[in-house]
C-alpha cells in the first residue's frame, strides 16, 4: 500500500514537473537584442492644405477692370520611403539617422466668385483648376530612437529626428500657363515667390512596433508626423503678373504617414536560452 502511494507520487510529481518546467524556461528565456540596425520602410503619407486666398483679382482684356476669383494650393497624399541606420549602444536609447522621400505633389484650386465671361480669365481659372505639379522632397535627418523593451519578442519604441528637406518647387510660387484669345500659348505668374530656399527645415516624431531579431532581421510598423517649415500666400495681390511678393509668412507644413519596414541587424546581443 505504502509502495504504491509512493509509485502514485512520484508520478504526479513528474507529471507536476513536465507541466510547470517548460513555463518556467520559457519565463527566463529572452529575446536577441538588436544594437546596429539598417532598414528600409515605405508607406502613405497624407496631405494638407496649405492655403486659401478669396478676392484675389484678375486684371481683364479692359483697363481697369478685374475678375475676383478663389485660389487654393493643398499638397495631395502619396508614398514615401526612407532609409535608416540605428545604434543602440545600451537596451533603450539608441541614434539614428534617416534618408527620405516623400512624393508630395502641390493641387491648385480656383473658383469665380465674380465672373464677367472675361475670355481671357476664364482661361486663366481654368488653366489652374485642378492643376497637379510634382513637389517629390527629400530628406536627410538624425535623432534618437528610445524603446523600453530591448529584449521582447514585441519591441514598441519612440522616434523622434530633425534636419533639412530638398523642397526644389516653392509652396507660394503659382505659375500658370494657358491659351490665349488668339490661340497663342501664354505663361502668367499669378503668385511669385522671390525669396525661395529648396533647403528647408524638418522633423519628425513617429511610434512604432518592431519584431525582436532572432532571425537576424526585424519587421516594423510605424506611425509618423513630419513637419517641414514653408512659406504660404495670407492674401491677395492688388494685381498679379507684376512680379511682386503677394503676403506671405512662414508656416509648418504638417504630414501624417504609415510605413512598414523591414530591417537587417548587422550587430546584436544573445538573448538568454535557459
Amino acid at each position: 500500500m505504502r509502495i504504491e502511494l509512493l509509485r502514485s507520487a512520484a508520478v504526479a510529481a513528474m507529471v507536476l514537473a513536465s507541466a510547470v518546467a517548460p513555463r518556467g524556461l520559457a519565463a527566463q528565456r529572452s529575446a536577441d537584442e538588436a544594437r546596429l540596425v539598417v532598414g528600409i520602410s515605405a508607406g502613405w503619407i497624407g496631405g494638407h492644405q496649405l492655403w486659401n486666398i478669396t478676392g484675389q483679382r484678375l486684371p481683364q482684356q479692359f483697363p481697369g477692370l478685374y475678375d475676383t476669383v478663389a485660389l487654393g494650393r493643398s499638397v495631395r497624399e502619396n508614398l514615401t520611403m526612407t532609409g535608416e541606420v540605428t545604434y543602440y549602444p545600451g537596451e533603450h536609447f539608441g541614434w539614428t539617422g534617416e534618408f527620405t522621400y516623400i512624393g508630395a505633389g502641390l493641387t491648385d484650386a480656383c473658383t469665380f466668385a465674380h465672373p464677367s465671361n472675361d475670355t481671357y480669365n476664364q482661361q486663366v481659372c481654368g488653366a489652374l483648376d485642378g492643376r497637379e505639379e510634382p513637389a517629390s522632397t527629400v530628406t536627410l535627418s538624425g535623432g534618437f530612437n528610445y524603446r523600453p523593451t530591448g529584449r521582447t519578442q514585441f519591441q514598441p519604441y519612440f522616434r523622434a529626428v530633425a534636419g533639412l528637406s530638398l523642397m526644389p518647387r516653392s509652396t507660394r510660387a503659382v505659375v500658370v500657363n494657358f491659351y490665349d484669345p488668339n490661340g497663342n500659348l501664354t505663361e502668367g505668374d499669378v503668385y511669385v515667390d522671390n525669396n525661395w530656399s529648396e533647403l528647408r527645415p524638418t522633423g519628425s516624431m513617429g511610434i512604432g512596433i518592431a519584431t525582436a531579431p532572432s532571425q537576424g532581421y526585424q519587421l516594423n510598423v510605424e506611425f509618423r508626423e513630419t513637419w517641414v517649415r514653408v512659406s504660404n500666400v495670407t492674401g491677395p495681390t492688388a494685381s498679379p503678373y507684376t512680379g511682386i511678393d503677394a503676403p506671405n509668412t512662414g508656416a509648418w507644413l504638417r504630414l501624417p504617414s504609415f510605413t512598414v519596414g523591414f530591417s537587417v541587424v548587422l550587430q546584436k546581443s544573445r538573448g538568454r536560452r535557459y
